[in-house]
């Protein structure tokens, strides 16, 4: 009854790896590596402590010596063992390892602690070839999702949605009427995996009207409208031919992320495209690169120094430089990935084209100054010019829970969507 347990018990385990992986995975990845060569040691390790343990549990005793020995096949006791009290012959148990001659022609028993270790590591090894290649396929996704569950700037997005109007009715109240007359039908946001608009839309309370990219091909798009395709942005053919005539007759589309090569290559790669490879998962320091365009309106305090979420995002490379626009750039970026750009655009048509290697939803912050670490409601009050009087108490309280950094660099990244919505709103409204 016992070998059975313990045998279905190691068969379970194996099947956890293969089927419910991303469970396995974020357990070791959350308290010790983060890399496909670690876990696939982390497996190997596993397997072969398994293998060993139930091996031992189910085939081995303990004899008088202390010795682990091996007892399939093997009816007599330790102490009275012969290779005639064995239902194998002498040779035959002798070539297994399992008894061994002294110098006196003897045979006595040999501690078998080796012999399983050996067939555990073989079995292992196995595993591992096997289970490799599947592992290697599917641990980007695996690796993506789990960090992309990493959410540290909760409170702060729903905050800054909060503060939102109040910050743009402080700088620019003429845009606060353009935003306050955006309709659900103006936005639409194309869901995705990896990234998640809608969330940042409906906590600072901008209507929006939320699709699948399967539904993109037949959706009826009209040129007055704003298409915010979410991260990894793989849409299908007829799909990107729909976006294309809709940019080409007028419409806005913005992207972000690994949308640059699933869904703006696939409209138009002669503008911009990616410069292969990824970034980290890192918070970079970006700043302003065209202070004349409306798209960076109010993103940042005088004295300010926002920090977008980099998520192994595809760096921009620029292809034709007299028609795209940088609008955020980064001297980080530049240094470690050879190309600045962090969001541009450029006309495409009757249209335009935004995108940005930063994610829409900003989950993590860098908090390294002592003025990033600094309270939120400071920040608030001293540098966002609000008045703390027009904040009830709840607000407040979730305040002193947040970092000044942040309420700063959550707050840029929404100020830059709503200033692309607000621009949207004002060529329509003027046509």
């Amino acid at each position: 009854m016992l070998a059975i347990f313990l045998k279905l018990s190691y068969l379970f385990s194996i099947i956890l790896v293969f089927f419910i992986f991303p469970i396995y995975y974020q357990l070791f990845f959350s308290f010790f590596f983060d890399s496909f060569w670690s876990l696939l040691l982390i497996l190997f390790t596993s397997f072969t402590a398994g293998y060993y343990i139930i091996y031992k549990l189910l085939y081995t005793y303990v004899d008088n010596a202390g010795r682990i020995v091996i007892f399939e096949n093997i009816s007599a006791s330790p102490e009275n063992y012969s290779a005639h009290s064995s239902e194998e012959s002498a040779n035959s148990v002798l070539s297994r390892g399992i008894i061994e001659q002294n110098p006196f022609g003897a045979l006595q028993i040999q501690d078998a602690r080796k012999h399983i270790l050996k067939k555990a590591l073989r079995f292992a090894l196995l595993l591992i070839l096997l289970l490799g290649p599947i592992l290697y396929h599917f641990y980007e996704d695996f690796h993506y999702s789990q960090l992309s569950n990493q959410d540290i700037n909760k409170d702060a997005i729903k905050t800054v949605g909060h503060l939102l109007r109040l910050a743009i009715e402080k700088s620019s109240p003429d845009d606060l009427k353009y935003l306050d007359a955006v309709k659900k039908d103006d936005i639409i946001v194309v869901a995705g995996a990896y990234d998640k608009v809608e969330e940042v839309l409906e906590k600072a309370h901008i209507p929006f009207t939320l699709i699948n990219p399967v539904h993109l091909a037949d959706f009826k798009l009209k040129p007055s409208q704003i298409v915010m395709v979410n991260c990894p942005g793989d849409i299908s053919t007829m799909g990107a031919l729909n976006l294309k005539k809709f940019i080409e007759d007028g419409g806005y589309l913005f992207t972000t992320d690994w949308a640059l090569m699933y869904t703006v290559n696939r409209i138009s790669s002669e503008y911009i495209t990616a410069s292969g490879g990824k970034t980290k998962n890192e918070v970079i320091p970006i700043e302003t690169a065209d202070k004349t365009s409306e798209f960076v309106k109010g993103i940042s305090a005088s004295n300010g120094t926002p920090s977008w979420w980099e998520f192994f995002s595809f760096p921009i490379k620029i292809i034709d430089k007299d028609k795209v626009n940088i609008i955020i750039k980064s001297d980080r970026m530049k240094k470690n990935y050879d190309n600045e750009a962090v969001a541009v655009n450029y006309k495409f048509g009757k249209g335009m084209i935004i995108h940005t290697a930063a994610h829409f939803y900003q989950q993590q912050s860098a908090l390294i100054t002592s003025r990033q670490r600094g309270p939120a409601l400071d920040y608030v009050k001293d540098e966002m010019k609000i008045d703390l009087a027009r904040l009830d108490n709840s607000w407040k309280e979730t305040l002193k829970n947040i970092k000044a950094g942040q309420i700063e660099d959550t707050y840029s990244v929404l100020r830059f969507i709503a200033n692309v919505i607000i621009a949207k709103k004002k060529v329509n409204m003027a046509n």
